[in-house]
C-alpha cells in the first residue's frame, strides 16, 4: 500500500490561496478498467471541499495511470465542461517543463458559434460533442497542441452527465511520463480557464464571461488538489 501526501489548494476564483489541508490517502492498483464514465469501477472516491461539490480518484496499473473525477456542483460542473479537467504532471526540476493532458475544453470558434444559436435545453451535453480533441502539453512522444480522439498513443478521456452529476475517465500512459523512478506528483483541478502552461496559450474565451458560467460565489470550493505520491514499477 502507497502512502500519499495531498495538498489541497484552497484558491478564490482569483486564484488566491485560502488554506491547506494535507491527508493521506490510498492510489489503488487497478485491473481491467473500461474507459466508459461509468464510476462503478472505483470503490472510493476522495471528496474534495467542504461542500463536497467534486470528487476524484487515481489508480494506476503497470502500463497507465488512471484518474476519475465526479462533479456534483452545477457551477463546476460548467467550468469543467467549457474549460476542462486539467492533469498535470508537475516537473522535477527547472530544465523540464510540467506535461499536462486537458479535457473537455472548447474552442473559441465552437464558443463564438454557440453564442449565435443561443442556449439549449440540455447545453452542457450539446458542448460536450462538440468537443474536438484532448490538448496536450510536454507529454514524451506527443506533439503538444490539439490531439485527436483517434490517436495511437493510449491517451483518452471521456465525460458524460448523469443523474444530475458530471462523471469523468481519463487514461494516461506511463511511458508518456518524465519520471522513470515512479515519483509522481499530480495536480488535478477543475479549470476557471483554459491554459496550457507554455505562456502562449492563457485565455479565456471572449464569448463566454465568468459571470456567464458562475451563478454563486464559489470561494469556499476548491478546485484543484496536488498529489504526491510513488507508483511501482
Amino acid at each position: 500500500m502507497k502512502r500519499i501526501v495531498i495538498l489541497i489548494l484552497l484558491l478564490s476564483l482569483i486564484g488566491q490561496s485560502h488554506g491547506q489541508k494535507r491527508e493521506k490517502v490510498v492510489v489503488p492498483f487497478l485491473t481491467n478498467v473500461t474507459l466508459d464514465a461509468d464510476l462503478s469501477e472505483w470503490s472510493l472516491l476522495n471528496k474534495v471541499g467542504v461542500d463536497e461539490g467534486w470528487s476524484y480518484q487515481i489508480g494506476y496499473d503497470r502500463e497507465n495511470v488512471y484518474f476519475a473525477v465526479e462533479v456534483k456542483d452545477h457551477d463546476l460542473q460548467n467550468l469543467a465542461i467549457r474549460y476542462g479537467v486539467g492533469i498535470s504532471f508537475l516537473r522535477n526540476s527547472r530544465k523540464e517543463k510540467d506535461q499536462q493532458f486537458i479535457y473537455p475544453c472548447l474552442d473559441q470558434e465552437t464558443l463564438r458559434a454557440l453564442r449565435s444559436e443561443g442556449e439549449e435545453p440540455d447545453m452542457n451535453r450539446s458542448l460536450i460533442k462538440r468537443v474536438r480533441g484532448y490538448y496536450v502539453r510536454g507529454l514524451r512522444d506527443i506533439p503538444d497542441g490539439l490531439l485527436s480522439f483517434q490517436n495511437n498513443y493510449g491517451l483518452q478521456a471521456v465525460v458524460k452527465t448523469l443523474d444530475d452529476k458530471l462523471w469523468y475517465e481519463a487514461v494516461v500512459p506511463r511511458k508518456q511520463l518524465l519520471s522513470t523512478d515512479g515519483l509522481l506528483v499530480i495536480k488535478l483541478e477543475i479549470n476557471e480557464v483554459f491554459s496550457l502552461r507554455s505562456g502562449a496559450v492563457s485565455k479565456r474565451p471572449a464569448t463566454m464571461t465568468r459571470r456567464t458560467v458562475l451563478k454563486k460565489d464559489m470561494n469556499k470550493t476548491p478546485r484543484q488538489v496536488i498529489v504526491e505520491t510513488i507508483l511501482d514499477q
